[in-house]
């Protein structure tokens, strides 16, 4: 973590900033310099004990993102979803989130970050759930995309069916001593190519309309920043996350997993929460949390 600083140019200092003034009118010369530089490399890659956390953080947000499948439903507010979500988080022991839930559906599913959850979901809709418990100081995330009604449209199949191909196909690549840059072009080369396919664009290099984020990063401890990910190596987990987003359809697809550099190739954490169509569809099937129970009239 860096020293706190204060808000504005012309804000109050803070009792860091208080300290190094004080030294500097003695005729000190301090050079301060971020410990991420230090820190960053050594969250890079995660110890076994680190791992049994971590683990449990993904297995708890994949139980959320099931029983998500199994409840919802047209007529459904983002924040009611959000909150079967958060109550599997601490029925599961997470002390919370690692980010704030993204919950978008139909017009939201486009927006990358949507956090207001505020929107009210309908038959039709498509719904990108984004979603991150935090146990132990240690945080997950893993991305579905399902149909509010429990059955894919033709046109959300047809798009699901690209972001999954570039998703397994990138996943495929992780292994230790792969550039990770070349998992990227080869899931921005899938996208591009399905784009093409289905006349969404007319040249592959118009892909980043629809496509306008990186593929993944690294996971862990809360609140550590590990900005590259570099050339994989064993104990690195890092997210695979492509996605397509067609605004003036109100089409929003991302699908994101988390996984394990081994030292032989990978393993996915997130396995457990199906993501090709079928399975999807099968899950929403079952029965889910009767949120409308305890709804005020």
């Amino acid at each position: 973590m860096d020293y706190e600083r204060s808000g504005t140019l012309n804000g109050p200092l803070t009792k860091y900033e208080q300290v190094f003034k004080r030294a500097r009118d003695k005729g000190s010369e301090i050079n301060i310099q971020s410990p991420s530089r230090i820190i960053s490399p050594m969250l890079r890659k995660k110890s076994e004990a680190e791992l049994d956390i971590l683990r449990k953080a993904v297995d708890i947000t994949a139980e959320a993102q099931r029983e998500a499948m199994r409840s919802i439903e047209p007529g459904m507010y983002e924040y009611q979803l959000q909150a079967i979500i958060r109550h599997v988080f601490r029925l599961n022991g997470a002390q919370g989130t690692g980010f704030p839930c993204i919950i978008g559906s139909g017009i939201n599913s486009v927006i990358l970050h949507w956090m207001e959850n505020s929107r009210k979901m309908e038959d039709g809709d498509i719904v990108v759930v984004d979603i991150g418990a935090e146990y132990g100081m240690y945080w997950a995330d893993i991305t579905r995309t399902i149909p509010a009604n429990g059955k894919y449209s033709p046109r959300q199949k047809e798009i699901y069916e690209i972001v999954l191909k570039a998703n397994e196909e990138a996943i495929k690549m992780i292994a230790p001593g792969v550039n990770f840059e070349d998992v990227f072009e080869k899931a921005n080369d899938i996208l591009a190519e399905g784009m093409l396919r289905i006349g969404l664009i007319n040249d592959k290099g118009e892909f980043r309309k629809y496509y306008f984020h990186g593929l993944g990063h690294h996971i862990g401890l809360l609140n550590a920043r590990i900005l590259n990910i570099g050339v994989l190596e064993p104990g690195m987990v890092i997210t695979i996350e492509p996605g397509i987003y067609i605004h003036e359809e109100k089409l929003g697809i991302r699908i994101e997993d988390d996984v394990l550099v081994t030292e032989n190739g990978h393993e996915v954490l997130s396995a457990s929460v199906p993501k090709k169509i079928p399975e999807i569809e099968n899950l929403m099937n079952e029965r889910g949390m009767d949120y409308k129970r305890n709804l005020l009239k």
